[in-house]
């Protein structure tokens, strides 16, 4: 039985973990089986884990590669994200030189492709970590600064780390990261509120490292784990082993062995 007012039987509604492939076509592990895309370099990585076995990731390349969650993914932005949490695992290679240029989106769901004129989008790039949420004549944000100095703190590079977004219908909305609580702050637009446009059932431009400004950087020379989105607000408590347990699962990536060839040559 569907939870109330929504068509899906729990609060997981998209699980990417990057498990399904075919070709370049990846299918979400919640009960819906949305599919997304790998484009252009994206492509899949594998590790290897300790017990012999290995896992699949996505693998952003060191061009234009991103993936496209797909439009289903738009409709629940505009119909059931109210309280909701969006969580993935990224890493970030050492050497990867351009994390302080503008753009390096970590997830997109935009209106437009190119202008940003309304979205709901989570930044790493220009050295500040950051949840921006634009519509029309309002932009809001949540950013990660150090708790002492105040100075923004930049995504880490060389190991993998845990991203979430939280917002809840009383409009606070939170950033964790390796699942403890960073910043948090009070949002006053709830994505369908502010995101539904005439004539459009959700946001067309659901990214993956991808920028909705046609001049930004993508996310490059990165890996990708885990996509989900919940229809309800965790509190850190999810995060530590009642719904998600994201210190077992970074120890898990942190200690894999990481794919050879990962990074081509430019």
């Amino acid at each position: 039985v569907p939870t109330d007012g929504t068509p899906f039987e729990s609060t997981l509604v998209v699980h990417y973990d990057f498990s399904q492939v075919d070709g370049k076509t990846v299918t979400d592990i919640a009960e819906k089986g949305f599919q997304g895309t790998m484009m252009n370099d994206a492509r899949i990585a594998q590790l290897g884990l300790e017990d012999g076995t290995s896992l699949n990731v996505l693998d952003l390349g060191n061009g234009t590669g991103y993936f496209d969650l797909g439009y289903e993914i738009g409709q629940i932005m505009y119909n059931e994200a109210m309280d909701y949490t969006l969580s993935v695992y990224f890493y970030i290679d050492e050497d990867y030189e351009e994390l302080g240029n503008a753009g390096n989106f970590l997830w997109t769901f935009s209106n437009w492709e190119t202008v940003g004129n309304s979205y709901l989008v989570a930044i790493l790039g220009q050295g500040r970590q950051r949840v921006e949420l634009k519509g029309p004549g309002v932009l809001e944000n949540v950013e990660v600064r150090d708790i002492d100095t105040g100075n923004y703190l930049p995504a880490e590079k060389g190991r993998w780390v845990h991203f979430a977004f939280v917002q809840s219908v009383d409009l606070v909305a939170s950033v964790y990261i390796d699942g403890l609580l960073v910043a948090e702050t009070d949002i006053f637009n709830l994505p369908p509120f502010f995101l539904p446009m005439d004539g459009r059932i959700g946001t067309m431009y659901n990214w993956i490292g991808r920028s909705c400004y046609g001049n930004d950087s993508y996310l490059r020379q990165t890996m990708i784990y885990d996509f989900r989105m919940y229809t309800e607000a965790f509190l850190e408590d999810d995060f530590q082993g009642d719904v998600m347990d994201v210190p077992a699962t970074l120890e898990m990536l942190n200690s894999a062995t990481m794919p050879s060839g990962l990074i081509p040559v430019r």
